[in-house]
């Protein structure tokens, strides 16, 4: 016989930190992906950019932290995604293989994920 606390189904809040962090990390992988599909690109900077969006995507995501957990500071790993589309931005090669209008948004979401976790905002 169930109970009703065990028949509960459990709840994912969103504030507005968890929100803009998880549409940045989303945004960085789609960039990524983007960016291995086309010729030319800096790998390198794609793929790196990739591992930290879905380490930042695992760390605010709440449903996944039963099976995959990360213990690195949402602030560390929204500065480092913010610094690496912003490299990605700067180099003439990476500029050229990916989309410039997503990775220009992914670098801003990243960068306001980053200021609200400083500022503990929600």
């Amino acid at each position: 016989m169930l109970t009703t606390a065990a028949a509960a189904t459990p709840v994912f809040t969103v504030s507005l930190a968890s929100a803009v962090t998880i549409a940045g990390g989303v945004l960085a992988v789609v960039d990524s992906a983007l960016r291995f599909r086309r010729p030319g690109g800096n790998a390198v900077l794609a793929i790196l950019a990739l591992v930290i969006g879905l380490l930042l995507l695992v760390r605010v995501f709440g449903p996944v932290q039963p099976y995959v957990s990360t213990s690195i500071p949402v602030l560390s790993l929204s500065v480092a995604l913010t610094v690496v589309l912003l490299v990605e931005l700067l180099v003439k090669a990476a500029r050229k293989s990916g989309v410039l209008w997503l990775t220009i948004v992914a670098t801003l979401v990243c960068g306001v994920a980053a200021v609200i976790a400083f500022l503990k905002v929600g």
